[in-house]
């Protein structure tokens, strides 16, 4: 069967329709990082991940996956959807290899910062690798903020990687995952190799 036969739109309709993200299946240790991209690129799994979905969500199957055996005769082109297959974006961040933080459209909208500057307090916690954002104001620090200007959602941090021996060799997602103390904590959610 080939990938463009898989199609996982059904699992994020369900998880949509269920209040989850795939986030959560991955959070939860239902599947891997490996599994959760193969998710996203329409790649087959093993029916046992499938079954382990299926019980975690109460649903059937054909919730969560189907096949596309129709393709267009001409060219055998499966047709796409602006948005198929894409939940919506936790708050979250990445970290790009010139050290560049980016917030995603979820956290600039939970921030109010959407096409707008802001200064962010980051702090790191090499215990459980936890990296922290707060606002400017919002906590008492004596430290210098990053500053995320209007027209752009990134700042420059090499210092802080740096500071705290953050390699980062790919891009390094980052999800939100509560609040400590002022600070709104993430968690990375990408593979450490």
């Amino acid at each position: 069967m080939t990938n463009n036969q898989i199609d996982y739109t059904p699992l994020f309709e369900t998880l949509e329709r269920k209040g989850k993200k795939l986030i959560d299946i991955l959070n939860q240790g239902i599947i891997s990082s490996r599994t959760n991209a193969k998710f996203r690129k329409n790649e087959a799994v093993s029916l046992d991940v499938l079954v382990r979905i299926c019980n975690y969500l109460d649903c059937d199957i054909e919730d969560i996956v189907r096949i596309n055996r129709k393709t267009s005769k001409k060219t055998g082109f499966i047709p796409y959807k602006a948005n198929e297959g894409r939940p919506r974006d936790k708050e979250g961040f990445t970290i790009d290899t010139h050290g560049r933080f980016y917030l995603n459209r979820a956290l600039q909208e939970r921030l109010g910062c959407v096409g707008k500057p802001i200064k962010l307090h980051i702090g790191y916690d090499p215990e459980t690798k936890k990296i922290g954002l707060a606002k400017y104001g919002e906590i008492q620090l004596d430290a210098s903020p990053l500053s995320f200007g209007a027209n752009r959602s990134y700042a420059s941090a090499r210092g802080f990687l740096n500071r705290f021996g953050i390699r980062v060799d790919k891009l390094i997602k980052y999800t939100f995952t509560g609040v400590d103390n002022g600070w709104m904590v993430f968690e990375r959610v990408d593979d450490e190799e």
